[in-house]
């Protein structure tokens, strides 16, 4: 792998560039999980149309198509970037007939840019030429109307040069600390845009732009050079090239350095963050992404981007949103097991909602948003040593289970593909906990009876057969079927659904003794709406155990299902879901009733966790996140005596390997010494922190410890 830091003093061109291009979803709208609120991106309303040059009466010229080529809208723009301004020239666009509004019409978008603070469109249109003439005239309703005196046919190309101007969005720039296009849909491009007949859009699109830009800044784009760029002075001028992609999105900053890692058919390019620690942060995300492109290139056979970009996000938002051969990582979280899964998240989009496409009107809908979270996962698993059952309940991922199990306990809207104008007057973050990991968890399951090679191979056929087409819930579940996963369907129907609630619970254990062995009989129930199978744990006299599968189909139509098993001695206890797979309160694995403990906290049932969470500590004391958990929750309430006095924590005294054995435990330590200064014992908090400083700081938790120094120095 060959390495390129291109430094500060030097002009920085990137590029991103891919056979196509692709959350938490501004970023809130699209494919990563997004933590924290995110202002909406300025939408294509009505405006007062852009200025057109009076006397300009031109345009309409008709190519044939080419044979063979693709009928796709393309560019060729040559415009100069101003990074205190915006963006200026002229663009030939080529529009197929499929484009059109009619065959007579071409309607460019007034508010392809999107609009000011005072409602106009940022777009300014200066004229419009070709070799034909024709009509122009304004439109109300922000478009600009270029009518055809001799009407396009099929199969026809039409050319037009529009000279135009823009300007960066300075709510964008407030939010990266530098201007950037993010040209991912309209209202967000900086070029003009098409309206096609029934107000559609041209998805994809090809493009060739050069442009100039003042020496010394760094600019990443969704294009690859074709040629080195030439400085000219104080100018720099470079083309770029791409094609398949929703739009040329482009990113300039003055004096940043970015980082080029070239591996073995590509190449990831980031742009470094001016703040040290950010920059560090950053550049281990472009080591992490190149890692992932290598793995998901061997484990798909293909990787469908030559070379992708990585551009700083906002610091108020965690997670990551996709741009066209470009993806963004939010500052907010930058912690390296956070890191790890949204890199490899946002990568996942590549393969999933921008190669194999949403049947749907969303960009990236919950369908392909899941299967990209399950070869992430799995992505995880392989390069941690985990199974991929571990890895779906860690912590520092998206935390499905926990997310779906609050929307479950707040009692939230849980239908699964709602459109963005359907989520948008709901109180809570659908996107999170219901479109990523609701639908996740539901392509989890159905993946557990195949087993991961088998689900791999239903992926991989998908995307084998849909390159840039559409795929939809009804396809993927044949394909689950024929490749074993019986009842998928019947599960689908009901997981899509609000009131979906998966659960089961032991309704009665009967032991009849033998002459020379035990019959026992255990009968479970299935009172939830979703059917599935389930794993019941038998645990004998001698602490032996043993593991049944009850199947979907066991449970018929009276949802109840009797387990029969013969052994040689009494029978001790019976668990449900041992293997910690279901999303269900009583699950008896650990790591699922950890994830109820906190959904209770996010979901702000106080007294019930507190009451949980000590229960659960007293019966395993060695669980440390709950414990965290619960010294956590009693920090915010101010119940400082609670956190120093036990049975929460003991507060450490000198043995800093045991209070900073794991991060939990040190974080429970850290705020053990804050609940002490609180109480006015601020010697004593000193030392604790003093003691575990360095232990602290080998654990990545430097920041909240100088956090709690600065307090406790400050009292």
């Amino acid at each position: 792998m060959k390495i390129h830091v291109r430094p500060r003093s030097l002009a920085a061109v990137v590029v991103a560039i891919g056979l196509v291009p692709i959350l938490g979803e501004a970023p809130v709208v699209g494919g990563a999980k997004v933590v924290g609120q995110a202002p909406a991106l300025d939408q294509t309303q009505a405006s007062a149309p852009a200025s057109v040059a009076p006397g300009v009466v031109t345009s309409g010229g008709v190519a044939p198509q080419e044979p063979g080529a693709e009928k796709r809208l393309s560019y060729r723009i040559e415009a100069s970037i101003d990074p205190e301004r915006g963006a200026s020239g002229t663009a030939r666009m080529t529009v197929p007939f499929s484009a059109l509004w009619s065959p007579s019409e071409v309607r460019l978008d007034l508010l392809s840019a999107g609009e000011d603070s005072l409602g106009a469109g940022t777009l300014h249109i200066e004229s419009v030429t070709s070799s034909r003439s024709v009509e122009i005239a304004r439109d109300s309703a922000g478009v600009l109307r270029i009518v055809l005196r001799a009407p396009a046919r099929p199969g026809d190309l039409v050319e037009l040069d529009v000279r135009f101007s823009t300007v960066f969005d300075e709510q964008i720039r407030g939010w990266l600390g530098y201007a950037s296009f993010w040209s991912h849909e309209p209202g967000a491009y900086w070029y003009p845009d098409v309206i096609a007949a029934g107000e559609k859009r041209v998805r994809f699109k090809d493009f060739e732009v050069t442009l100039e830009y003042p020496a010394g800044h760094a600019l990443l784009t969704t294009g690859v050079l074709t040629a080195p760029p030439e400085r000219d002075g104080d100018v720099v001028r470079a083309t770029y090239r791409a094609d398949h992609v929703e739009g040329f999105s482009l990113s300039i900053a003055e004096g940043l350095e970015t980082l080029e890692l070239e591996g073995d058919g590509y190449t990831v390019v980031g742009l470094l963050p001016p703040d040290e620690a950010e920059a560090l942060a950053f550049r281990r995300v472009v080591a992490l992404a190149a890692e992932a492109v290598e793995w998901y290139r061997d484990g798909y056979g293909f990787f469908p981007v030559e070379q992708i970009g990585i551009i700083p996000g906002p610091r108020q938002w965690g997670g990551g949103f996709p741009l066209p051969n470009v993806f963004m990582i939010h500052r907010a979280n930058l912690n390296e097991d956070f890191l790890r899964w949204i890199t490899a998240h946002e990568l996942g989009h590549y393969y999933w909602g921008l190669y194999a496409l949403s049947a749907t009107s969303e960009r990236l809908d919950w369908l392909n948003l899941a299967n990209g979270i399950w070869i992430d996962h799995l992505y995880l698993a392989r390069t941690s040593g985990r199974t991929l059952e571990e890895q779906w309940r860690a912590p520092g991922g998206i935390g499905a289970f926990t997310d779906f199990l609050q929307a479950q306990l707040e009692n939230r809207e849980a239908r699964l593909g709602l459109t963005r104008e359907e989520e948008s007057p709901l109180d809570f973050d659908y996107n999170s906990l219901i479109r990523h990991s609701k639908a996740a968890i539901g392509v989890y399951l159905q993946s557990r009876p195949l087993g991961a090679e088998r689900f791999l191979d239903v992926q991989r056929g998908i995307l084998a057969d849909h390159r840039f087409r559409p795929f939809g819930i009804e396809e993927f579940v044949r394909r689950l079927e024929e490749a074993g996963a019986a009842g998928a369907g019947e599960f689908f129907d009901a997981w899509q659904r609000g009131d979906a609630w998966l659960h089961f619970e032991i309704a009665g254990v009967e032991s009849e003794p033998n002459e020379s062995s035990w019959t026992h009989r255990v009968t479970v129930r299935r009172p939830g709406t979703v059917p599935y199978e389930v794993d019941v744990e038998l645990v004998y006299a001698s602490g032996a155990r043993v593991v049944r599968t009850l199947s979907m189909e066991g449970f018929g139509d009276e949802r109840e299902q009797v387990l029969e098993v013969t052994s040689s001695e009494p029978l001790r206890d019976v668990r449900l879901d041992p293997n910690g797979a279901l999303p269900m309160w009583n699950s008896s694995h650990p790591d699922i009733r950890r994830a109820f403990l906190q959904a209770m906290v996010h979901a702000g049932m106080t007294e019930p966790f507190l009451a949980l969470a000590r229960a659960q500590l007293a019966a395993e004391p060695d669980d440390d996140f709950t414990r965290y958990l619960l010294t956590s929750e009693l920090f915010a309430l101010g119940r400082h005596e609670e956190v120093v006095a036990g049975p929460v924590a003991e507060p450490p005294t000198g043995q800093v390997a045991e209070a900073c054995a794991t991060r939990d435990r040190c974080r429970t330590a850290i705020l053990i010494a804050r609940s002490l200064s609180a109480l006015g014992h601020a010697e004593e908090a000193g030392a604790i922190l003093a003691a575990i400083e360095e232990q602290a700081a080998a654990l990545r938790l430097s920041r909240t410890w100088g956090q709690a120094y600065e307090e406790i120095r400050g009292r």
